[in-house]
């Protein structure tokens, strides 16, 4: 090739393109001519055996009408006659034989032989016509009986004359006759040399195709041979221009390093070299990209480690922020709670109430800034466990039934039918995104009303539940809310001037809504108020719910050891002061090397333990208890304001049995403590404790928080309203009415309870068990007692007021307007009848039980008040207090 040919692809193709075409062209057409020949040796072939046939059954049928002629002429036997007029009119084998011959186009000299042949044949047939009538003429057939060619074959005047014998001999002679025979001859002849003329003529025609088939088969050697040769030639091309340059490439590739200089060599077609190029090009550019992003990659990795170290800066300030915040709050709420201990004036009272309420302000807003790097930090996981849906949304109800009340708002609540009962899922999430939305609401709306909508429908096999809180407050301008859900804003600057707030109640709700797979929307307009959309994927549960324990926990720990350990003064003392005021010999230490001190020397039953200390944290401080102290088993408690992080878990991994935020709520305190203790939590007097007194009014006192004057009023209702029960019990009894003296006992069980008279709850309850099983003999036992309590009563009631010749034991005014109130209000739907049976309650329970208690607050916290109001009614008819 020249050196300035350039083969390209394109070129590459288009000759192989063509080579392909010739080859099969080729192959076509030797393909057809092999075709043709082999077809033609066949068809010669078959003429061959077919014309040979021919001849042969042209003969055959020659000899047949020969033999059935002579056989009719001899025998008479009609058969023969029929078998020959067959073979003339039906099978005609002669002229199936022509026809044949003339489709098949056979020479015109084997035509006219065969012409020749039927001409003599036609005056054969005439001789044999002759003799059948001659015969059947003998044997006197009319005419109309013959058959019709021999019926119309008509005997010379000297046959006619014959005599019947001399007919039948005629017919015989002329069959067997010399002229009879040269016929025959003249026939045969023509068919003989037909035959023979035919078999040249086609073995020439077999000889010539057989000639051109070994041709055709010559012509496909040579194309077989040519084809081959273009093949290896397209090979030889494709590997120069192709296989050859690729395996190069391959072959430099396969060394090829991002270290080292590294170029390929340009070969093979056009656009091989193109691509050499091109890689060349491109790896030059890729060396200086990757030079370049090793630089941008140091870069990166310098700014991730600032990046982590502002991070952890963050975390740490969080925590300190949480921790140093805390502290004073734990400070403030402990000693607000001490100062409510002390039964302050009605104006001190409210000074407490209001730092004790500006204390927990400030909690709620650094649990939301806390909540808020929580949830940012993704360390926040949903809990799934069965809850009532409906039970929470009436309890959210509640809780904002009260605000909207005083700020004379309407509230409406409407939950469709359709909405589920049990559901599983995070029910304190779901009841915080719904309060923080129903409390901007009352929040932003100084008049009109506020709905509080529940629905469900099914989206793709899913259940959906919305809740929809709509304002008629003051709207929100489409610009603001672009930015409403971001964290730290708010609708405008006034917005917090005028309303208070950290912005990050939405945002935190925003966030949660997405951890629950929902939405939050928002639909608003300045001045016609605001709807917000909750919506999340509900789950339907038939699994029980948890039921909690409603009890207050026993802090009565009289007697036990406990070392605290604090770093700050002023909450070492005030826990110090709880703490003992629960009843525990406390020993304090400011620091962890003090703690560790005191714990070498002394056995405690229980260690309180702060976390973050100067000098040895509360950690390291556990840690060298464990290994050498006296209180290597002892529970040790962690004690922090740190509660970001996973706190929890390292105080546990620490060797720690427990861990209680600060600021200390003492019902978690209590609980805690009781469990770490192992110290049974009971929620009423058990009639099994023989260390409690048979009546113990100081108990009941100390759980009213020092209310005196409360608990006396209580004990009166109870005189007024259970002393003559023993007289009630001891009839049902005498006439076996179990079930009523049972029902009768359990309310006298639950009212002595809750007065103290221990002895009488015992034996209350011992009663009703033996009724249980009819044994009536255990009213012996209880009258005594019952008669004992009430004297009890009688005589602290005496000594309490200091006059009780000069005032009566109980008087009835304020109790009947009291009932009467609440009948109104529950009968006249108003709501403020919630708030008048909570603060009946003792009065309520002292009166009918707590059992009845139970039911009625049931039905006024559902909102059902005519239900209440027809209980309330029974009751007061029933007690004779209308």
């Amino acid at each position: 090739m020249k050196k300035n040919f350039v083969m390209t692809q394109s070129r590459l193709s288009r000759f192989m393109a063509i080579s392909f075409f010739m080859i099969t062209a080729l192959l076509a057409i030797s393909s057809i001519y092999m075709n043709i020949n082999i077809k033609a040796e066949k068809t010669a072939e078959e003429h061959r055996i077919m014309f040979q046939q021919l001849g042969e059954s042209l003969a055959e049928a020659s000899d047949y009408l020969t033999a059935e002629g002579r056989k009719y002429a001899v025998t008479g036997d009609r058969s023969h006659m029929d078998n020959y007029w067959r073979e003339i009119q039906e099978t005609r084998t002669r002229d199936y034989v022509i026809e044949k011959m003339q489709e098949a186009h056979a020479p015109a000299n084997e035509l006219l032989l065969l012409e020749e042949a039927k001409k003599f044949s036609d005056e054969l047939v005439e001789t044999e016509r002759r003799s059948m009538r001659l015969v059947l003429e003998s044997e006197h057939v009319p005419e109309e009986l013959m058959p019709a060619p021999v019926s119309i074959k008509k005997l010379s005047d000297s046959d006619t004359a014959l005599s019947d014998s001399a007919k039948k001999t005629k017919a015989v002679e002329i069959m067997f006759d010399n002229n009879y025979d040269l016929s025959k001859e003249h026939i045969m002849n023509p068919i003989a040399a037909f035959q023979q003329s035919m078999n040249d003529r086609l073995e020439n025609e077999l000889l010539h195709a057989r000639q051109n088939l070994y041709h055709a088969f010559v012509l496909q050697v040579i194309l077989a041979c040519l084809i081959i040769a273009e093949i290896l030639g397209l090979m030889r091309i494709f590997m120069l221009y192709i296989t050859h340059p690729i395996r190069n490439y391959t072959k430099n590739l396969e060394g090829f390093s991002l270290q080292q200089h590294f170029k390929l060599k340009a070969e093979g077609t056009k656009e091989l070299c193109i691509l050499a190029d091109t890689f060349n090009t491109l790896y030059t550019s890729f060396q200086s990209e990757l030079k370049r992003r090793r630089e941008t990659e140091k870069r990166m990795l310098l700014a991730k480690e600032e990046a982590e170290k502002a991070n952890a800066a963050k975390g740490e300030f969080l925590a300190n922020m949480s921790h140093e915040i805390r502290t004073p709050l734990n400070t403030i709420i402990g000693y607000h709670y001490m100062l409510e201990q002390q039964h302050p004036s009605a104006k001190i009272s409210d000074y407490s109430n209001n730092i004790g309420l500006a204390a927990k302000n400030l909690l709620s807003i650094v649990n939301e800034i806390l909540d808020f790097s929580k949830i940012e930090s993704g360390k926040i996981e949903l809990e799934m466990a069965p809850f009532s849906l409906r039970q929470a949304i009436k309890e959210l109800y509640t809780m904002i039934e009260v605000e909207t009340r005083k700020k004379g708002l309407k509230f409406f609540l409407e939950i469709d039918k359709a909405v589920p009962d049990l559901i599983c899922g995070d029910s304190f999430r779901l009841k915080r995104v719904a309060l923080n939305l129903l409390s901007n609401a009352v929040k932003f709306t100084e008049q009109g009303f506020i709905r509080f909508k529940v629905s469900s429908c099914i989206l793709d096999n899913h259940e959906w539940i919305y809740m929809s809180f709509t304002d008629s407050g003051i709207g929100i301008a489409k610009e603001a809310q672009k930015h409403l859900f971001e964290a730290f804003t708010q609708a405008d600057i006034s917005t917090s001037r005028c309303f208070g707030g950290t912005g990050l109640g939405l945002a935190i709700s925003r966030q949660i809504a997405l951890l629950m797979k929902g939405h939050i929307v928002l639909n608003s307009e300045p001045g016609h108020g605001t709807t917000f959309i909750f919506s999340f994927p509900a789950k339907r549960t038939n699994d029980t719910i948890p039921q909690k324990d409603n009890v207050s926990p026993n802090m009565n720990f009289h007697g036990i050891r406990l070392l605290l350990v604090e770093d700050n003064t002023v909450n070492l003392h005030m826990t110090e002061e709880i703490l003992s005021g629960l009843g525990f010999t406390v020993t304090a230490a400011s620091n962890g090397k003090a703690a560790l001190n005191l714990a070498e020397k002394n056995k405690y039953d229980i260690i309180l333990m702060d976390i973050r200390m100067p000098i040895m944290d509360g950690y390291e401080t556990t840690a060298h208890i464990r290994k050498n102290s006296q209180n290597t088993t002892t529970p040790i408690v962690a004690l922090s304001a740190d509660v970001l992080g996973n706190v929890q878990e390292k105080v546990l991994a620490a060797g720690m049995a427990a861990y209680l935020e600060k600021p200390l709520q003492l019902d978690k305190l209590g609980e805690i403590l009781s469990g770490v203790l192992k110290i049974p939590i009971n929620s009423e007097p058990s009639s099994d404790l023989p260390s409690l007194s048979f009546f113990a009014p100081q108990d009941i006192i100390k759980k009213l928080n020092g209310k005196t004057s409360s608990y006396q009023k209580i004990l009166q209702l109870f005189y007024v309203n259970h002393r003559n029960d023993a007289c009630t019990i001891e009839q049902y009894v005498l006439k076996q009415e179990y079930r009523k003296a049972s029902n009768c006992l359990h309310e006298l069980k639950g009212a002595a309870g809750n007065i103290g008279a221990n002895g009488l709850y015992s034996a209350a309850m011992t009663l009703s068990n033996a009724l249980k099983k009819d044994n009536k003999e255990s009213i012996k036992n209880f009258l005594p007692i019952f008669q004992q309590t009430i004297q009890c009563i009688k005589r602290y009631l005496a000594i309490s007021s200091n006059a009780a010749e000069k005032s009566p034991i109980f008087s009835s005014t304020t109790t009947d307007a009291e009932l009467h109130e609440l009948l109104t209000l529950l009968q006249n739907g108003d709501f403020s009848a919630k708030e008048t049976c909570r603060r009946l309650q003792e009065c309520l329970c002292a009166l009918f039980g707590k059992v009845f208690y139970n039911r009625l607050w049931h039905e006024v916290n559902i909102y059902d008040f005519p239900a209440a109001a027809v209980l309330l009614s029974a009751a007061v008819q029933k007690t004779g207090k209308e």
